[in-house]
């Protein structure tokens, strides 16, 4: 996790709207965005899903192969992994 710095206004900013019961976007401290989960979206995956939390969406999906590892490590494998934005 990333560490970071909040500078004091930041922080009496985050305090006062707990206090207050109200956060930014005008939701009270109990309010919370709507969640949407859909899995086998992605057709071509061994296993996907779109995540949607109010505005934000999140898609994910999984593909799976088995392959025989190379004669010359027969005891080792690898795993590939891609993010895309």
């Amino acid at each position: 996790m990333a560490n970071f710095i909040l500078q004091e206004a930041e922080k009496i900013y985050i305090i006062h709207g707990i206090q207050e019961n109200v956060r930014s976007d005008g939701r009270t401290n109990l309010d919370y965005r709507t969640i949407e989960l859909e899995t086998d979206v992605i057709a071509n995956c061994n296993g996907s899903c779109l995540m949607k939390i109010a505005d934000t969406k999140l898609l994910a999906g999984v593909k799976a192969e088995l392959t025989t590892p190379p004669a010359s490590s027969p005891d080792k494998g690898w795993i590939e992994v891609s993010i895309e934005r």
